[in-house]
């Protein structure tokens, strides 16, 4: 019988072997994406202020937003600091506005 041959993964892939190495915490996972998509700046508060940006152009109300990220001001940080409004986001938003000239 054949003696066996220690590896790190059960399955190894066979053109890479095991060269997808997992990160062992999310700043390792965060730093090896930065590094996969050739950013030069991209941190944990990045993916909090796209995290929140998102959940307000989903509508989701400030205060559970802020309750969500650990925030005790009712949701004033969301509004000025935090949420950031996708163009394509503000343009359907403009859309929405019917102005009745009969009125």
């Amino acid at each position: 019988m054949d003696e066996h041959v220690w590896q790190e993964w059960l399955f190894p892939s066979p053109r890479r072997g095991d060269a997808d190495r997992p990160a062992k915490t999310f700043r390792e996972s965060l730093l090896l994406a930065r590094e996969a998509a050739s950013m030069r700046r991209f941190g944990f508060h990045d993916c909090r202020h796209h995290f929140i940006s998102m959940c307000v152009m989903a509508g989701i109300d400030y205060m559970t937003i802020a309750e969500w990220v650990g925030h005790q001001d009712g949701g004033i940080l969301i509004g000025k600091v935090y949420g950031h409004l996708a163009a394509d986001h503000k343009r359907r938003q403009a859309r929405k506005v019917k102005f009745d000239v009969a009125a």
